[in-house]
């Protein structure tokens, strides 16, 4: 029987395009040399050098999707109505009583 040689494992995130969340993911350590190199700004190392596949497997499942940080919020600025709009409005609901009609009261 042959004697398994200690594997230390690594978690990392895949770091999502547009708005597609992140991914947590783990390997070997040899692997994610490899992975680092193929994909350079993609991947994002959160631990290396974990003692076994569980522990690694419960920490990236801990961590959960991450979701792209969003873009901030375009200043809104407060509606400005011309005068002449306003009185326009004003006199469609209380329109101006004519003269004739105020003599006689």
């Amino acid at each position: 029987m042959r004697a398994e040689e200690p594997t230390a494992w690594v978690v990392y995130t895949i770091n999502a395009l547009g708005k597609m969340p992140s991914i947590n993911a783990i390997c070997t350590q040899g692997e994610w040399s490899a992975l680092d190199l193929s994909r350079p700004g993609r991947l994002t190392l959160v631990r290396e050098q974990i003692d076994n596949e569980g522990e690694a497997e419960r920490l990236a499942r801990s961590l959960g999707p991450q979701a792209p940080p969003k873009a901030p919020r375009p200043a809104r600025l407060p509606l400005r109505i011309p005068p002449v709009i306003v009185e326009a409005i004003i006199g469609a609901i209380d329109p101006p009583v004519p003269d004739s009609q105020n003599a006689g009261s």
